[in-house]
């Protein structure tokens, strides 16, 4: 049985990736009461631990930067004065600054393609309001929830 190269036993490694989540600022463009376009900008950072192969002792932490464009449509089921639901897809671009592509990759700047969608969406609210979606993309997988206000 063969174990691997010498390097591969006892190289450098890296920790689990963390991060903190996005932060999205978004604005919307109501076209009608049934059609919206909507804009986000979202920003995104992580960190990771790395470690050395021969003495397993932290040597240092990596950081990475993820900036994310997402232009989108949205589509209004319910649109009443207080209560409102709604449903979006989008596609846009991220840019990555010194981002890992993998555990074991090392740091690069990239840039990707950026999809999601929520089929469920809620606002409540008049001029100031909250809102909590349900989605799967490479922006988020599962609740988002925030505040707004309308001009």
């Amino acid at each position: 049985m063969t174990y691997g190269s010498m390097a591969s036993i006892y190289g450098d490694y890296y920790g689990a990736i963390s991060t903190a989540g996005t932060l999205i600022a978004g604005v919307d463009f109501k076209l009608n009461r049934v059609v919206a376009v909507t804009v986000d900008l979202g920003v995104n950072v992580m960190w990771r631990s790395s470690f050395s192969g021969v003495s397993q002792q932290k040597t240092g932490t990596d950081t990475g930067v993820a900036v994310y464009l997402l232009p989108m449509a949205k589509l209004y089921y319910m649109d009443r004065d207080f209560f409102r639901m709604y449903g979006t897809a989008g596609l846009g671009v991220g840019i990555y600054f010194g981002y890992p592509a993998n555990s074991y990759d090392t740091f690069r700047d990239r840039m990707k393609c950026e999809v999601q969608f929520v089929p469920i969406g809620i606002e409540f609210g008049r001029k100031f309001f909250g809102f909590a979606e349900l989605g799967a993309g490479t922006i988020f997988v599962g609740a988002h929830a925030g505040i707004g206000y309308k001009f």
